[in-house]
């Protein structure tokens, strides 16, 4: 014969219960700030907002971004040195990225006041060109600070082999931009251009570094033929709109 629980036995049932699900809803929460912090710092990245760039980063010498590639490796360490290098990205570039990114396999881990994050990320127009492309293999470190969670550490890394190097070629014309080396970054955006005649990107890329030249006429030509093989690409059309004001 099954007896019944006592009262003090149910209402320590009860309270347990409560505080299980108090802590499964509470590691939700904190996993969905995390990941608001992610996407915000993409957002205000390809947006040129440092203001809000930088409110998703500790500002501490301990923070680290590296970008990893076939052909190059980039890494900033120290919050100074990272927001140095994009505070003088956006004023430069000046038009925002509006590339869509896709996510995927994300994985979030929480340790106290600190947390790994790792996922697969992809540009949704690579996809477009080729669905087998291996995603870019994205790990983030955070940290909880009283404003709330905000990252100390990024990685991204490359696993595609490109045999026509497109992206490696670009990435170092825009080290060569970001340098003011700007003939060198043209030399090189031209050498995509020869490679890569297809990719409306690479036009895109040496019309911007003629525009910084202050090469209007060329900047023009190659913004239209950027529009001419991506007919639908708005921020083409708002540059030569801008350029021929």
């Amino acid at each position: 014969m099954l007896r019944k629980p006592s009262a003090v036995t149910a209402a320590l049932s009860f309270m347990l219960v409560g505080f299980l699900c108090q802590f499964l809803f509470a590691g939700e929460n904190e996993e969905a700030a995390i990941r608001e912090v992610i996407e915000k710092e993409t957002k205000f990245a390809f947006e040129h907002n440092f203001e809000e760039f930088s409110k998703t980063w500790v500002h501490e010498p301990y923070a680290v971004w590296t970008n990893v590639g076939n052909y190059y490796s980039t890494e900033y360490i120290g919050w100074d040195s990272i927001g140095a290098f994009f505070s003088n990205w956006f004023e430069q570039a000046k038009t925002p990225f509006t590339e869509e990114v896709i996510r995927k396999n994300l994985v979030c881990r929480i340790y106290g006041d600190g947390a790994w994050v790792t996922f697969d990320q992809y540009y949704k127009s690579d996809m477009e060109k080729n669905p087998e492309i291996s995603p870019n293999r994205e790990i983030r470190v955070l940290e909880k600070t009283n404003e709330g969670w905000k990252l100390a550490c990024m990685e991204s890394i490359d696993k595609n082999s490109y045999s026509d190097t497109e992206r490696d070629l670009n990435h170092t014309g825009y080290i060569l931009l970001d340098q003011n080396k700007v003939k060198e970054a043209i030399a090189v955006f031209n050498l995509n251009v020869k490679s890569n005649p297809g990719s409306s990107n690479v036009y895109d890329s040496l019309g911007e570094a003629y525009l910084k030249d202050g090469n209007k006429e060329m900047a023009i030509k190659n913004y239209e033929k950027s529009l001419e093989i991506e007919p639908d690409n708005d921020n083409e059309k708002m540059m030569i709109g801008k350029l021929k004001e």
